[in-house]
């Protein structure tokens, strides 16, 4: 289509921008390739070239508040950073309703969902096949999909989850793609330091272990750790596992505060430099050519909805050890940044259980600013539901 057919389908289509349209943004080796726009009775293709003159009725549709339905929407805004288009008018994401329909599910591809909601089969290739057999849907189809796909999602959402997704899901979605997209800055020189400081540590560490008990041991290896406590050292049995007994932390731990031992004192500690030292060669690892971080943060990651954060993952980083806090010291604020904020609710359940059962003496405990400590009395009240 030329621009001004594009522009009048697009009016068309949407009914003046406010019927959703479906939008798949296919792309080739990261680089947008093009888009496919439809509605429910018409599908439309449109070609991508940066610096074409008459792409004036797509960039403005784009960046427009015209209702779009995409599937695993911020990835497809990811793909947009660098071609200068602007992507607005979210109004669904069908990987996100999906999510908010069986909580406890894992994230599945448009073709799964199609097949469970609507009992329709796209054909999908193999991504293990070097040439696959089955061609994939072109993306106007696929967008067409869309469409019929949200539909039937939001019909199966009930009042509550439908705000959800519309006053936090969705909007949610720009920010983090912004996030993933910025990064976070990091220092090379201080994560290596550590790592070869960790190293070291963990060297002379097994040395001192390996002295405790006579011999060289494999100190990552449960087999040879429960020949070694167990039968060498006579140790009580831990918990029955697959492999004969638990070797895990928590197992030594206990172990170590009932029945004291240098040797086992030695491997706890071998392991905790090692742990960390395995988190700072994975932060490293994850340093782009811009000197910053791009993890990837998932919505649908956990059925009670917390945010979770992976390649690599940001919220495990230690805190309540010293070499721990020197880890989180490697991340700065960055070029163009004034400094790191770090904040967290203050007893955010307990503010959600004043509004929910607008208890008068939480709510005046929380507006005053006192520390709530809750009574027996406010207990009892507050499990009522809202009146």
């Amino acid at each position: 289509m030329i621009d001004e057919e594009l522009a009048k389908w697009l009016r068309t289509q949407s009914q003046d921008g406010t019927a959703p349209l479906g939008l798949r943004i296919a792309t080739i080796n990261g680089q947008v390739e093009g888009f496919g726009i439809a509605s429910l009775t018409e599908t439309a293709w449109v070609p991508w070239a940066p610096g074409r003159p008459d792409y004036t009725a797509l960039e403005a549709w784009l960046a427009s508040d015209a209702p779009k339905y995409l599937h695993d929407a911020k990835r497809q805004l990811k793909s947009l950073a660098g071609t200068g288009l602007t992507l607005e008018g979210v109004a669904g994401d069908a990987a996100l309703s999906a999510w908010l329909l069986r909580p406890s599910t894992k994230a599945d591809s448009l073709g799964g969902l199609t097949y469970y909601y609507l009992g329709e089969t796209l054909p999908e290739p193999d991504p293990s096949q070097l040439v696959p057999e089955t061609e994939a849907l072109n993306p106007a189809t696929e967008a067409w999909y869309l469409v019929r796909l949200q539909a039937e999602l939001d019909a199966r959402l009930d009042p509550g989850s439908l705000t959800v997704q519309r006053d936090i899901e969705v909007p949610l979605v720009p920010v983090l793609a912004r996030m993933e997209l910025q990064g976070v800055t990091v220092s090379a020189d201080v994560l290596g330091e550590l790592n070869s400081r960790l190293g070291t540590q963990a060297a002379e560490i097994a040395q001192q272990a390996y002295a405790e008990i006579g011999h060289e041991v494999n100190l990552g290896s449960p087999k040879q750790l429960q020949e070694v406590l167990f039968t060498e050292l006579g140790m009580p049995k831990t918990r029955a596992n697959k492999t004969g007994y638990s070797t895990d932390a928590q197992a030594l731990a206990d172990l170590q505060e009932a029945h004291p031992h240098p040797f086992l004192e030695l491997l706890l500690k071998h392991r905790d430099a090692t742990k960390i030292r395995q988190i700072v060669e994975t932060l490293q690892t994850a340093i782009g050519a811009d000197g910053r971080i791009h993890t990837t943060y998932e919505q649908t990651g956990s059925a009670t909805g917390r945010i979770s954060s992976n390649d690599p993952n940001l919220q495990n980083i230690p805190i309540k050890t010293e070499v721990g806090r020197e880890v989180r010291s490697a991340f700065l604020s960055g070029e163009g940044f004034e400094t790191l904020l770090t904040a967290d609710y203050s007893q955010i359940e307990m503010r959600i259980m004043a509004h929910l059962s607008e208890d008068e003496g939480l709510i005046e405990a929380f507006r005053s600013g006192r520390t709530c400590t809750v009574s027996s009395a406010h207990a009892s009240s507050a499990s009522r539901p809202p009146r």
